[in-house]
C-alpha cells in the first residue's frame, strides 16, 4: 500500500494522541503492584498493544474500556509460553529484565524488525552477570536470576536498557545501585521511568550524575494515572504550524518531564514563538533562521527537525545523530535517502548532519517510508509543506505508535488517500476515459468555431487570445513545478484544434530556384506509405522580409512546418527561438517547425548525409576526402566527418577569402592530389545545366569515389565518369523521412530497403 500525498491547505485544532512512553511505562509500573491501578487517556497502538498482550500473559490482569485501563498487578504466573513483542523495542528490553526478575527462566521475541536492532547491551550485560541466553528460530530463551546489589549497564545505544533494569530491581526488598557506563543517550527518558516509578512508590529512587540509586525497599501503591499528550508527536503539527499552516495544537500539558517537550526550545532556536491561550499551543510568528540543534537527549524529534531545517535558509546542524542509526531504522540514512531524491543538500559524518535548506522547488520523486513510523510522519510533513503531490511507500508502521495520524491529517484539511498501485493505474485509466469524452466534446467545438471563423473570414490563429488562455489556466493550475509540462500539453492541445480547423496540414520548401524540385512527389510518397495525408508545395522566398513572413505563417499554425533551401539554411537562424543540437553544431538549418509556441530550426540534411556516406563502398580512412565548395551544405558534411573523426579538405574557388574555415584549398591544388574521395556540394551540375561538372575529367579520374549532393539529373555527369560514385537522391529521402518522423512526431524507421523503395517511385 502507498499513500498518495496531495496538496493541502490545513487548518483547525487537532488533539496530540496520549504519550507512548508514558502509557508503556505506566503500564508496566501498575503491573509490579499489588492492587488495582487506573490508566487514563491511554495510547492505542501496535507497541502498546504488545505489552499489554506480553503482561496478561505474565499472569496480570488487564482489562481495556473506553478510555482507560484497569491494570491488577504483581499477579505474576510463567506459563512457558513465548512472550511475542512484535515491533516494541521499549517493551522488550524492560520486559526482559522484569521477567528475569519474576521467572528467572522464560521466552520472548518479536518482528524481524526488532530482531534486526541493536542488542549488544543484553549480551554483555548477560555475560558480565552470568545470564543464559541463545536464540533458536528467532526466539530468545533466557535463564538467570537479578538480585538487589549493584550493576554496570552501558547507556550510549538506548537509555531503554538502564530503564527496564531499573523497573526490574525496584521490585526488590534491598538497595540497589546502576552505573550507567559510557556516554548516555535519552536522558530525558530514564528521567520518565524514575518519576514514575516515584510515582506508583514511596519516591525513593535517584539518578544522580551516571548513578541510579534505589534506597531502600520501595512501597508500591495503587494509583490513578492520566497519560499526557505526546510532544514527540505534536513536534510533526508545530513544524507545519511554523512552515505556514494555521494549525493550533490541543491536549498538551503546559510542563512535562517528557523529554520531547524540548521541542519548543528548538523551535525557538529557528525564530518561531510560540504561545498558550488557554489548552492550545499557537505560533504566532516565525522569523525563520538556521539553528544548531543537539538531539543527545531527544531522538525522537531529529526528524521533524531535519524536515523542518530543509525549508530553513542556510545551514541547520544537528549534532549526536549517532544512535538514531539503531531505532526501527537507520533514521539518519532514511532521511537522506528522501533527501537524495527530492535534491536537497546536505553533509553528514557519524555524529552530525548539515542540512543546506532554501524554499527552492524540491523533486518529484517516490518518498519511503522505510517501515519506520517517525520517517513515514516527518515526510508526510515534507510533502504537505512543500505543496506537490507525492507517493510514499512503507507506510504500514504508521501503527507502531500513531494508527490515527492519517485520520487527524486529513481532519484538517489534509488530502492523503491509501493507495495501491492497482488502483492508482485503475484511476488514471478513469481520467483517461473522462479525457476521451472531453476531447470529443472539445473537438467538435473547435470544428464549430472553425466554420464561423471560415464564414467571416477570421484567422485561424488569434495569439493574443491563446496567450490570455495559457495565463488564466497556469493561474488555475497552481502548481509552478508542471507549468512547462501543461504549457507544452496545452500547445500540442492547440496544434491539434488548428490542424482541425486547417483541415489536412501543410508543409513547404522554402528557397530560391524551386521550380525542377522533387520535394512534393517525394513527402507525397512518404505519407502515402505511412497512410497520412499532408500538403506539400514550393514557396518562392525573394527576400528576408519574405522569410520572415513565411516564419509567421508557421507561428499562425497556417503551416506545420517549413523545409529550408538555399540561399537561407544560414540567414534563416537569426529568426529562430531554439536550435536543435544538429542545427547547432552545423551552424546550418533546413527544417523549421514549431513546437510550444517557439520556432526550432533543424537540420535533416545531416540525417542525409550521414545515410549517404555510410553507403559508399570504399574505406573512408585510407584517401583523402576533399569537399568541393564551402557553403551550408558543405559544412554539414564537414560536420559529419568530424563526428565520424574524418579528416577533409575544402575546395572552393576562392581560397585566400577571409572565412572562418580551416583547410581550405584551390582547384589548382587538385594536381597535387594522386587518389581521393570527392565530395560536391556546389550547385554545378544541376538541372538544367546538366553538362556541367565542378571539376574536369582528369580530376574525376583521380577520384576514387564520388559523391554529389546534387539529385537532379540522376545520375549527374561527375558520377556517371566516376569510377564509383552516389548521387544525392538517397540523401534527399533521408532528410524527407526525418522531417516527417520530427514534424508529425513520427518513427518510421530509416533502412535501405525504404529508401530504395521510394527512390525507385520518384523515378517512375
Amino acid at each position: 500500500m502507498h499513500w498518495l500525498i496531495r496538496k493541502s491547505n490545513l487548518s483547525g485544532i487537532v488533539t496530540i494522541p496520549p504519550s507512548k512512553s508514558l502509557t508503556i511505562r505506566s503500564i508496566i509500573a501498575a503491573s509490579l503492584i499489588s492492587g488495582t491501578s487506573k490508566i487514563d487517556n491511554y495510547l492505542v497502538c501496535d507497541d502498546t498493544i504488545a505489552v499489554i498482550e506480553a503482561l496478561r500473559l505474565a499472569g496480570i490482569e488487564i482489562i481495556e474500556k473506553d478510555n482507560y485501563l484497569l491494570i491488577t498487578g504483581n499477579t505474576f504466573m510463567n506459563n512457558k509460553d513465548v512472550f511475542h513483542m512484535k515491533s516494541g523495542a521499549t517493551a522488550f528490553r524492560m520486559l526482559v529484565f522484569i521477567f528475569l526478575v519474576k521467572f528467572q527462566e522464560f521466552k520472548i521475541t518479536g518482528n524481524k524488525d526488532l530482531l534486526i536492532r541493536p542488542f549488544e547491551t543484553f549480551d554483555k550485560f548477560f555475560d558480565k552477570y552470568n545470564i543464559k541466553y541463545e536464540s533458536i528460530d528467532d526466539i530468545y530463551h533466557v535463564s538467570g536470576k537479578l538480585e538487589a546489589g549493584q550493576y554496570e549497564i552501558e547507556g550510549h545505544i538506548s537509555s531503554q536498557f538502564a530503564s527496564g533494569l531499573t523497573l526490574a530491581l525496584s521490585t526488590l526488598k534491598k538497595p540497589s545501585t546502576i552505573i550507567i557506563e559510557n556516554e548516555m543517550v535519552s536522558k530525558p527518558y530514564l528521567e520518565m521511568t524514575i518519576d514514575m516509578i516515584n510515582y506508583f512508590s514511596n519516591n525513593k529512587v535517584r539518578l544522580k550524575g551516571n548513578l541510579i540509586v534505589i534506597e531502600e525497599e520501595l512501597l508500591f501503591k495503587e494509583r490513578k494515572y492520566i497519560v499526557e499528550g505526546d510532544y514527540s508527536q505534536s513536534a510533526f503539527y508545530l513544524v507545519l504550524a511554523a512552515l505556514g499552516f494555521n494549525i493550533n495544537i490541543k491536549g498538551l500539558p503546559k510542563e512535562s518531564l517528557q523529554g520531547d517537550y524540548q521541542i519548543i526550545s528548538f523551535l525557538n532556536q529557528f525564530g518561531i514563538e510560540l504561545v498558550w491561550e488557554k489548552d492550545l499551543l499557537k505560533v504566532v510568528s516565525n522569523s525563520l533562521k538556521p539553528a544548531k540543534i543537539d538531539v543527545i537527549n531527544n531522538p525522537d524529534l531529529f526528524l521533524p527537525i531535519a524536515v523542518f531545517a530543509s525549508f530553513i535558509d542556510g545551514e541547520t546542524k544537528i549534532i549526536n545523530i549517532q544512535n538514531l542509526r539503531h531505532k526501527e531504522s537507520d533514521r539518519v540514512k532514511s532521511l537522506t535517502d528522501n533527501f537524495d531524491k527530492l535534491g536537497i543538500k546536505y553533509e553528514t559524518t557519524s555524529r552530525h548532519i548539515s542540512i543546506y535548506g532554501n524554499k527552492e522547488e524540491r523533486n518529484i520523486a517516490m518518498l519511503d517510508g522505510a517501515n519506520d513510523h517517525r520517517v513515514i510522519m516527518a515526510f508526510t510533513v515534507l510533502a504537505l509543506a512543500t505543496g506537490h503531490s507525492y507517493l510514499m511507500k512503507n507506510v504500514d508502521m504508521i501503527t507502531k505508535s500513531y494508527p490515527n495520524f492519517l485520520e487527524d491529517i486529513n481532519n484538517l484539511g489534509g488530502k492523503i488517500e491509501m493507495k495501491s498501485i492497482e488502483k492508482l493505474r485503475e484511476d488514471i485509466i478513469n481520467i483517461d476515459k473522462q479525457m476521451i469524452e472531453l476531447f470529443k466534446q472539445r473537438s467538435e467545438h473547435v470544428l464549430l468555431i472553425s466554420n464561423v471563423k471560415k464564414e467571416l473570414n477570421l484567422p485561424i490563429v488569434d495569439k493574443e487570445y491563446e496567450a490570455k488562455q495559457i495565463a488564466r489556466h497556469l493561474d488555475m493550475l497552481g502548481d509552478k513545478s508542471i507549468e512547462r509540462e501543461y504549457i507544452e500539453f496545452y500547445s500540442k492541445v492547440l496544434d491539434i484544434s488548428y490542424q482541425l480547423q486547417e483541415g489536412v496540414p501543410k508543409m513547404a520548401l522554402l528557397g530560391k530556384g524551386l521550380s525542377h524540385s522533387i520535394s512534393p512527389k517525394l513527402h507525397h510518397i512518404i505519407g502515402r506509405l505511412n497512410d497520412f495525408k499532408y500538403d506539400y508545395s514550393l514557396l518562392e522566398i525573394k527576400d528576408e522580409q519574405e522569410l520572415k513572413n513565411a516564419l509567421d505563417l508557421l507561428r499562425k499554425h497556417e503551416y506545420k512546418a517549413f523545409n529550408i533551401t538555399k540561399p537561407y539554411k544560414k540567414e534563416v537562424i537569426k529568426h529562430l527561438d531554439i536550435l536543435t543540437n544538429k542545427a547547432h553544431f552545423t551552424g546550418v538549418v533546413n527544417l523549421v517547425y514549431m513546437r510550444n509556441g517557439q520556432l526550432i530550426g533543424d537540420n535533416v540534411d545531416y540525417d542525409g548525409i550521414v545515410y549517404s556516406i555510410k553507403q559508399m563502398d570504399i574505406n573512408l580512412q585510407r584517401y583523402p576526402i576533399l569537399i568541393l565548395g564551402t557553403g551550408a551544405t558543405a559544412q554539414t558534411v564537414a560536420r559529419v566527418l568530424d563526428g565520424m573523426m574524418l579528416e577533409y579538405k575544402f575546395v572552393s574557388r576562392y581560397p585566400e577569402r577571409k572565412t572562418q574555415l580551416e583547410n581550405v584549398i584551390s582547384y589548382d591544388d587538385l594536381t597535387n592530389f594522386k587518389h581521393y574521395i570527392l565530395i560536391n556540394t556546389t550547385p554545378v551540375g544541376m538541372y538544367p545545366n546538366i553538362n556541367e561538372m565542378p571539376v574536369g575529367l582528369d580530376e574525376v579520374e583521380k577520384a576514387v569515389y564520388v559523391f554529389d549532393v546534387i539529385y537532379n539529373p540522376d545520375p549527374t555527369k561527375l558520377v556517371k565518369y566516376a569510377k564509383a560514385g552516389l548521387n544525392g537522391k538517397e540523401m534527399l529521402i533521408v532528410q524527407g523521412i526525418a522531417s516527417f518522423n520530427q514534424v508529425f512526431d513520427k518513427k518510421v524507421v530509416i533502412s535501405k530497403a525504404l529508401v530504395d523503395q521510394i527512390k525507385k517511385e520518384l523515378n517512375e
